[in-house]
């Protein structure tokens, strides 16, 4: 595992104090830890029990998704406003330019990283290994 920054550790504790001790209206208002982005809603799966919330199954999804150069500005608005990062999707290997993107998260400098995957693909993409905690 990478070591923890201390921006991470910072916001922890602020968090903490903040919701024991801050009193008015917004007492309980702490600072995001860790963002989820999903990055497809594709999966190379058809498990029964996994669909969209409305029955439809993520390979039946139609892609609708951001192209590299976009996904790359949102995860840079992302990590202003948060720490860490979950990348998940439908299955988020299925994404071509999965390594490009992990490659951004480890320059963007988010920690911790977290990975929802099936794994099925992940030996092709093993330079997203080094990004991941």
């Amino acid at each position: 595992m990478r070591r923890i920054p201390y921006q991470f550790i910072y916001r922890f504790f602020t968090n903490v104090l903040h919701a024991r001790y801050s009193r008015g209206p917004n007492k309980k208002l702490v600072k995001p830890m860790i963002a989820g982005f999903y990055v497809t809603m594709k999966c190379n799966f058809r498990c029964t029990y996994c669909d969209d919330g409305s029955g439809n199954m993520y390979p039946d999804i139609p892609e609708q998704r951001l192209n590299t150069a976009r996904t790359i500005e949102v995860l840079e608005i992302l990590r202003r406003a948060s720490p860490g990062i979950n990348i998940t999707g439908g299955e988020p290997t299925v994404r071509g330019d999965i390594d490009e993107i992990f490659e951004n998260i480890g320059r963007l400098g988010f920690c911790p990283v977290t990975f929802n995957t099936n794994a099925y693909l992940l030996d092709k993409h093993l330079s997203t290994l080094p990004h991941i905690d």
